[in-house]
């Protein structure tokens, strides 16, 4: 699944997540601190994490073992809280 604007990238794998990981790989022209939210189909707020991105690519394996089975909003916004990429998931 990728998610594609302005030569910005996001991937998630796998989707569906069967297992306890959720891997997200990032690349922009970005640098600074990003913030990854993901909320479940109500809008609650499931997983709120801060990453700094430094250079052109940023790989993170989230543990997602906590999440009941279901589809999810993950949204990676910008310091000044500007939405860079959406992409949705389904955990199984």
């Amino acid at each position: 699944v990728q998610n594609s604007c302005l030569n910005n990238q996001l991937a998630l794998w796998p989707n569906p997540v069967r297992s306890d990981k959720l891997n997200l790989r990032l690349q922009s022209q970005y640098k600074g601190l990003l913030q990854v939210t993901v909320f479940d189909m109500t809008g609650r707020l499931v997983l709120n994490k801060y990453l700094t991105k430094n250079n052109g690519i940023i790989e993170v394996e989230e543990n997602v073992s906590g999440l009941p089975a279901g589809i999810y909003s993950l949204r990676v916004c910008d310091s000044q809280h500007q939405v860079l990429f959406k992409e949705k998931f389904v955990k199984q």
